[in-house]
């Protein structure tokens, strides 16, 4: 895509890649990228780590991402509505700073700065 991903993982729970209201605002991304499928986070970051991969979780107890390195290859996870992320996907985590009394940002937001900031490094 535009910001450098090449493939993206489908979670079972994940919307449709393909419904209309996604492609709409997506674009032709998911018409472009090799989309692979995952039963759950576990499963998704097990497939990367055979692949050589990491994950990355969007989480706000990480590593500030104006000092956080990516690996080569990796499987960036945002943070989930409500609960947030389990523990122990937390271990390899960014954080993306904000101003005092702001817990979180939305997902897709998150996922964005985060991979312009990827893409920032890569450059």
């Amino acid at each position: 895509g535009a910001l450098g991903v090449e493939e993206v993982v489908l979670l079972r729970d994940a919307a449709s890649p393909f419904h209309p209201k996604a492609l709409r605002a997506g674009g032709l991304a998911a018409l472009r990228l090799t989309l692979l499928s995952s039963g759950s986070v576990a499963e998704a970051a097990a497939l990367v780590a055979e692949r050589g991969g990491q994950l990355v979780a969007l989480s706000a107890e990480g590593t500030p991402l104006t000092t956080f390195a990516f690996p080569a290859d990796f499987l960036l996870l945002p943070g989930q509505e409500g609960g947030g992320l389990p523990l122990d996907l937390r271990h390899n985590a960014v954080a993306i700073p904000m101003k005092e009394g702001h817990e979180s940002l939305n997902g897709a937001a998150a996922t964005a700065i985060a991979l312009y900031a990827w893409l920032a490094q890569e450059s």
